[in-house]
Parts: structure tokens; sequence; C-alpha cells
């Protein structure tokens, strides 16, 4: 079995290209037809994170669409078959198996490692938060001057509203895994002033010709859809994916896709000079940068100078 993993950034976000199994001389490939190429994805389409997962695939699947209203890649058109794990560790071998039953040719748009061990409990959500004064009681003892919080929002968000109702106010800093528009809606005032690490520039900033493309196809395909950084960063996923696929030619195959993603260097992505796509048979990563942002008055806000975002 070959499993590869692509991502981008410091993300957790990953386009998570997994190759199922190797493909066999002579055999025809899974999931690939002359018509059409089938895809798979696992992530939190329902319960706590399911914003996470929801809009990451409908971010995908925008660019995917675009794709195959121009004619798909090389003939063929591109489907998505999008199972939930509610980024629940006791689901994920479900759905692993539920994909694999379904033949695809490969995987991707997952929320988080589909094949880690360990994914946050959230079935245990509520009693996670009665944990969480404890757990900062703790921290807060160590006079920190900055605070990491890696998590969904719905995690995260209690710990800032704890922390802020105990009066203890150090610089919060969080990923884009955190889901920036989910978590400002959930802590509400209290998302105030916390720094997240961006992969993608703010679905607002349309001079670059990526968002613009993107808020157009999510307007033109799911016009219901409120523009956000998580589904922006599932519009660039398929835009990698794809650019994999375009790279692997007519004769596709498993093998084809990985050398195609890895032979992607200083791909323009339409997202600024800094973020530029470059793979290697021996770095996944993608992206070297990542965009500071800071929530104020309710929009993650991007910065260059971090003595703006200090704790006083």
């Amino acid at each position: 079995m070959t499993c590869l993993k692509y991502g981008f950034g410091l993300s957790v976000f990953l386009v998570g290209l997994l190759v199922a199994s190797k493909s066999v001389q002579g055999q025809a490939v899974p999931g690939v037809t002359e018509r059409e190429i089938l895809i798979g994805s696992c992530s939190a389409l329902e319960g706590p994170s399911h914003f996470l997962g929801t809009e990451t695939v409908t971010g995908a699947k925008a660019y995917l669409d675009m794709i195959n209203d121009a004619g798909g890649v090389d003939g063929r058109k591109l489907r998505l078959i999008s199972y939930d794990d509610s980024y629940d560790p006791a689901k994920t071998e479900a759905c692993f198996n539920r994909l694999m039953e379904q033949k695809v040719f490969a995987l991707a748009f997952f929320v988080g490692t589909p094949t880690a061990v360990k994914y946050l409990p959230m079935a245990e959500n509520q009693r996670q938060t009665a944990q969480v004064g404890g757990a900062i009681d703790t921290v807060k003892a160590a006079k920190p001057e900055a605070v990491v919080l890696v998590g969904p929002a719905n995690t995260v968000a209690p710990i800032l509203k704890q922390s802020h109702a105990k009066g203890w106010k150090p610089l919060f800093l969080a990923v884009s895994f955190v889901g920036t528009d989910d978590l400002i809606q959930e802590a509400g005032p209290d998302a105030e002033g916390i720094v997240v690490t961006q992969v993608v520039p703010p679905y607002y900033l349309t001079e670059h010709k990526t968002v613009a493309l993107y808020r157009r196809m999510l307007a033109k395909y799911y016009p219901s859809a409120q523009p956000n950084f998580v589904s922006l960063e599932g519009f660039v996923d398929a835009m990698t994916l794809v650019e994999g696929l375009k790279r692997a030619g007519k004769e596709l195959t498993r093998e084809g896709l990985i050398r195609g993603i890895e032979s992607i260097h200083e791909f323009d992505t339409g997202l600024g000079s800094q973020l530029k796509l470059d793979y290697s048979a021996k770095d996944h990563k993608g992206f070297d940068h990542v965009i500071p942002t800071v929530v104020r008055g309710g929009r993650a806000v991007p910065f260059t100078d971090w003595s703006t975002v200090t704790s006083k």
C-alpha cells in the first residue's frame, strides 16, 4: 500500500492525497474511466467540527465544478464522493473502508490527518469544557506571554471565554485549523485580539486573482454559501489536485499522480508572491510561508508588525 500525504504551509488542512494501492500494469486503474475520475473524501460533515469539513468540501467542489464545466482533465470529469467521519477516531476506519468499496482513484480534502490514531474526541466536548478551568489555571501559573491553542473552534472558544472571565489575557495564537470564521462566531467578543496564522489570504482580498476566482465560483455554484477561510483552503486544495492530475497525463495512474504533484515547483497559485506551491519527492508541505492575521472588530486582518498585536 502506498500512502502519501500532501499539504501546504503549517495548516492541519491537507490536500491529503492518499494512494490506496499501487496500480498493476495491465489492469484497469481503480476510479478511472474514459469519462470520469472518482475522488473520495472523509471529513467532519456532522458533529461539533462540521464547519471545517463541510466548508472544505464546498470550496473543493466549487473548483472541481469549474474544471468540469471547462471539460474536465484530459476529457475526464472529476466526481467527488464525501462521507462523514465527524472528526471522530472511532469512525475513521469505517469511512475509509466505504471509500475503498467505491474503488476511488485517490483520496483528498480530509480535515486533519485521516490515518492518525488520535483525533480530538469531539463527542466528549462537554466534558472537555468542564476541564478547561483547571488547565487554564495551570498554564496561567507559569506566566507565559503567549499561549498557542491548537484545535477546532468549539474547543478553542471556551478557553478564550474562560480565560478572559478570569481576567487573564495573554497573547493567544492559533493556526488556520481552528476555522477562523467559526471561532469568531462561537467566541464572540472574546475572539478579539487572537492571532491566527493562515495558509491562504483573507477571502475578502480580491486583488489576488485566485481569491477573486474563488468568490466568483462560490457565488456561481453555491450561491447560498458564505465565503470563508476554510472553503478557500478547500478551493486551493482542489487546484493543487487538478494540477497534479494534469501533469500525470492522459494515461492516468496513481503513481503518475504522485509524480505529477511532486513535479510542482514554484507554482504561482494566484495568492501572492509568498504563497507559491513547491513539492518534491521529499517535501510535501507545499507552502513555506503563512499569513499572520489578528481578529479586529470581528474580522481576521493581516499584519506584519508583531508589536501591534503583543499583549499589553
